[in-house]
């Protein structure tokens, strides 16, 4: 017997139970969401937005601060440099010496990469340079000093004793430990004079340069104005010397070492061994004093030195 077997109708079918269908997961990248699942619905397409959105901000943010100190970068320089110099000074008395040049660093970074850092330290370390480049920025700081304190004396404040003459022996271990240890002084030359100055003598003459430095210069130590612990006659003593400095970082071929050695030279034998001998008003005498001689040192540079040094350099 012959069993026919008819075909069930499409509404007598049982249902077909079919699995939910998922989208294999994939890498998306950090502006999108990933989710393994269903398409995401509209809350989630929304906050993916949203999260894109805000994630693009910070990276315009991120290049406009970039392009905003390659635009100025010594506008950028010198704030950074107040602010990281000033921050010793509620603790220590006085600006961490290393500041200018940790600003400039940062700066050479974000406008010159590695090359512009590797360039500064190298005129850090330069060391090449005619004997009596050395013989200037040694010298004219000890004649400056011995002359001041001479003239101090003769307008009749009280001769020096021996024992503060006998002191004269500890002037070489100040100068090496000014030269060595970052957070002094002489450290403050990589970022005025090798950074700050090269980078205004790109538009400006060396002597026009050297003073704007100057400027800064003078507003880097108001701390110490404000305290007392320097005179206000350093004000133009700064100045004048600010003059001499880019004279001889000129001159050297962009030695950042000699200026340091100035520096260094000026501390040790004004700063720390001429200086304590004068108190009160025969102190503010002796530092006018210096201030006038180094303005006479500025004088016979301007007068004296190469006509390029008063024009402005070619671009």
């Amino acid at each position: 017997m012959t069993v026919t077997v008819e075909p069930q109708c499409m509404a007598c079918r049982p249902p077909v139970t079919r699995p939910h269908q998922y989208r294999v997961a994939r890498w998306r990248g950090p502006l999108e969401s990933e989710m393994i699942g269903p398409e995401p619905d509209g809350r989630a397409k929304e906050q993916t937005v949203i999260q894109s959105s805000a994630t693009e901000v910070q990276v315009r943010k991120s290049v406009g601060a970039k392009e905003l100190i390659r635009r100025h970068p010594m506008a950028t320089f010198v704030l950074l440099a107040y602010a990281i110099s000033w921050t010793t000074v509620p603790f220590f008395g006085f600006p961490l010496g290393v500041g200018p040049t940790l600003s400039a660093l940062v700066v050479l970074s974000l406008t010159e990469g590695r090359s512009g850092i590797v360039d500064l330290f190298r005129r850090i370390i330069q060391w090449r340079a005619d004997w009596r480049w050395y013989a200037v920025a040694i010298g004219l700081p000890a004649v400056s000093a011995a002359a001041a304190a001479a003239v101090t004396v003769a307008l009749g404040a009280p001769a020096p004793t021996s024992a503060q003459l006998a002191e004269w022996t500890a002037i070489l271990p100040t100068f090496a430990l000014l030269v060595i240890v970052p957070a002094l002084g002489p450290w403050e030359e990589p970022g005025f004079r090798g950074f700050a100055l090269s980078r205004s003598m790109r538009e400006r003459s060396p002597l026009v340069a050297g003073l704007t430095v100057g400027v800064i210069h003078v507003v880097w130590h108001l701390p110490l104005f404000f305290s007392g612990d320097i005179p206000t006659a350093d004000v133009v003593y700064i100045m004048a010397a600010a003059v001499v400095f880019a004279w001889i970082f000129v001159g050297s071929g962009g030695s950042v070492l000699l200026a340091m050695l100035m520096h260094a030279s000026s501390n040790a034998i004004s700063g720390e061994f001429i200086s304590p001998m004068f108190t009160g008003a025969d102190g503010s005498t002796l530092g006018w004093i210096r201030a006038g001689i180094w303005c006479l040192f500025a004088l016979t540079v301007v007068i004296a030195a190469d006509p390029s040094f008063r024009s402005r350099r070619p671009a």
